[in-house]
């Protein structure tokens, strides 16, 4: 897992909104929404397959 995802996520988790994460980190919105949903699709990828 790159470095920037990992950031995303721990401050997705901490109920950041994707503004903030984007301004916090320098990168862009689209940018966050992007592992956000990937990390969303996986799960239920995951739970589908099951």
């Amino acid at each position: 897992m790159s470095k920037l995802k990992e950031q995303i996520l721990i401050l997705r988790s901490d109920n950041k909104s994707y503004n903030e994460i984007a301004k916090i980190l320098g990168c862009s919105k689209s940018i966050v929404g992007y592992y956000c949903n990937d990390i969303t699709n996986s799960k239920q990828r995951k739970s589908t397959s099951l």
